[in-house]
């Protein structure tokens, strides 16, 4: 009987399990991804007010961020490689607002 329940309660449980569904990471994904981190370094060089960037090697942080951007294989990771390249530079005015994206969620009520 208690056998029974749990394979009952298994199957109930399963039936509210929503499958993981990952996204490819395109190659135009990839190439926005590189182009923020290449407008906010530009953007860090041309108006950021400390010209020693507080003794922080600029170039090789913005080169870092492109070689794991280069490797990854989500948006995600990519916008965590850009705030972490700005994050460096320990100042509370200098961050990454990312752009706005679909919420799978609404994307799923839209489809329907």
């Amino acid at each position: 009987m208690k056998l029974r329940r749990l394979v009952a309660l298994i199957l109930a449980l399963g039936c509210f399990a929503i499958p993981g569904r990952t996204q490819e990471f395109t190659h135009f994904q990839r190439e926005q991804a590189l182009q923020m981190l290449q407008d906010v370094a530009a953007d860090v060089k041309e108006h950021y007010y400390d010209p020693t960037f507080h003794g922080v090697d600029w170039d090789a942080k913005v080169r870092e961020a492109k070689e794991r951007i280069e490797k990854t294989d989500s948006m995600n990771q990519s916008l965590t490689y850009i705030a972490a390249t700005l994050d460096s530079l320990n100042d509370s005015h200098t961050f990454l607002f990312p752009p706005p994206r679909p919420s799978p969620m609404i994307m799923a009520s839209v489809c329907r």
